[in-house]
């Protein structure tokens, strides 16, 4: 399961990787592209809602902690690159911004967590737009 977790974790840290080479797309849409890429249920593969309720079963909270951990180290060094693009365009104004995408990562990955807060989809998109 270890495995199959660092795996599943790689492809959407690769996701996100990727969107923030494409300079073409505003910095607002590269940010919000990101924080999709993180979501499970978005990713390839056929059991992916199974993977997501085997997640959340009590006896699997290490495999879930896991997950989010490696998602909280990779991730906001990801983001900072682009709202360093902001912060140059004029868009955002902060002295930390790898701390900013630090704390946006730790509230992403608890909206996201359909076992933790229940949200409709529509509610978690409208929760990341204007949030």
């Amino acid at each position: 399961m270890d495995a199959i977790i660092e795996r599943q974790s790689e492809r959407m840290i690769t996701a996100a990787r990727q969107i923030t080479d494409h300079q073409c797309i505003s910095v607002r849409e590269r940010l919000l592209r990101v924080a999709m890429a993180l979501k499970l249920e978005e990713t390839n593969g056929s059991g992916r809602k199974d993977m997501i309720e085997h997640l959340h079963k009590p006896q699997n909270a290490l495999m879930h902690q896991k997950s989010k951990q490696i998602i909280l180290k990779e991730v906001p060094p990801i983001l900072t690159i682009v709202l360093q693009d902001g912060i140059k365009q004029g868009l955002f104004d902060t002295p930390y911004p790898l701390e900013c995408m630090e704390m946006v990562i730790a509230y992403l990955t608890m909206v996201f967590d359909d076992g933790f807060i229940e949200l409709s989809k529509e509610e978690r998109l409208n929760s990341i737009v204007c949030g």
